[in-house]
């Protein structure tokens, strides 16, 4: 509603100060300076330990706005009345300060945008691939400099040269904004038509080589990067969910309140409806799980929940394998193998004095 109404205030209202606007531009300023200032104190007094609100980054982002949005609805506005100032009074500069601080009400959107997923993931992507292109830009630049270069001396002392490419600022600026983002490029193409055939499939190698493969080259990135976070966070977003599932159902069976989760407690884990539905939807084989504990438990008899929690997220299917499974998985090969040497020994030594003696 505070996004809508920002702008309604750009739209509708055009004083600088508040106290010169409409009364309806006043009641709602103050009924949203209210609600936010309520906000902020009920989340401070959430905190069991105030400070640690303060190394919430959310929190102190919110808190910067709200203080702006204090001082300029309650605080300019107590002086004005208080002292009796006119809106001529004040100077350039302070009316400049007021700009800014209306202007910083955008910054609110970033509340709205932050509780859409989707938003955020291209927000994101866009930080990441933030180096790539970049550099993907620089060669376009490149790539607009060379041929500028190109065009401006083979077309000096012609009608084209003088119309687009007089000096190498010009060039640039024909070869980026006309030929790149296509703004009038069949105009560029038909006067390096009419002034030599060379000149206009050079004019189509650049747009080859620059719009079509740089630009395209910066989409790419793009939506690769994106296309990557966006796995990620589904990924790190299962796993918090499975962590809390696994976390609840833990705490209703553990009896003793140790922490520790044993074999019996693993195999009634197992059994529970709500564990088996947070497992498969995370994509695990329940059912390989509950018949091999000792994939988790690597031959002890019980391990913390901590432990378990992170090996039951190193099982997903979406997990690539690693060295340490390798490693892991040969641990477990050569102890089945000793395992079955010492039964296969026992069985032995049981049948040898089994064996009656001949007479």
């Amino acid at each position: 509603v505070n996004s809508l109404w920002i702008g309604v205030d750009a739209v509708l209202n055009h004083e600088d100060l508040l106290i010169d606007s409409d009364l309806i531009f006043i009641v709602m300023e103050n009924i949203f300076c209210l609600f936010f200032v309520s906000e902020l104190g009920i989340r401070v007094l959430a905190y069991k330990y105030k400070c640690s609100a303060f190394k919430e980054f959310w929190f102190v982002f919110d808190t910067v706005l709200v203080t702006f949005m204090v001082f300029e609805v309650w605080v300019m506005l107590t002086v004005i009345v208080v002292t009796g100032s006119n809106i001529r009074t004040f100077s350039p500069a302070f009316l400049r300060l007021v700009r800014i601080l209306k202007f910083c009400r955008m910054a609110r959107l970033v509340r709205l945008l932050r509780n859409v997923p989707e938003i955020m993931i291209l927000l994101k992507g866009v930080a990441v691939a933030a180096r790539p292109v970049f550099f993907s830009q620089l060669l376009l630049m490149v790539i607009v400099y060379i041929f500028a270069i190109a065009f401006f001396h083979l077309l000096k002392d012609t009608k084209a040269g003088h119309t687009y490419f007089s000096d190498l600022k010009k060039s640039m600026m024909t070869l980026l904004f006309r030929a790149c983002f296509f703004d009038g490029l069949p105009d560029v193409a038909e006067a390096l038509w009419d002034e030599s055939f060379l000149l206009f499939l050079m004019l189509l190698l650049f747009v080859v080589v620059a719009p079509l493969t740089a630009l395209n080259l910066i989409i790419g990135i793009l939506v690769k990067v994106v296309e990557t976070l966006e796995h990620v966070e589904s990924v790190e977003s299962a796993s918090i969910y499975l962590e809390d599932q696994i976390t609840y159902l833990f705490n209703a069976l553990d009896q003793n309140n140790d922490g520790m989760l044993d074999r019996s407690e693993f195999t009634s884990l197992m059994k529970s409806k709500p564990m088996i539905g947070a497992l498969s939807e995370c994509g695990l084989d329940v059912l390989t799980i509950a018949e091999n504990p000792d994939i988790i438990y690597n031959g002890e008899e019980e391990i913390p929940l901590r432990s378990f929690v992170s090996q039951i997220l190193s099982l997903r299917s979406e997990n690539a394998v690693t060295v340490r499974d390798m490693f892991l998985m040969k641990r477990m090969i050569l102890q089945e193998i000793e395992d079955m040497m010492t039964q296969s020994t026992s069985l032995a030594l049981g049948v040898r004095s089994n064996r009656k003696p001949r007479r």
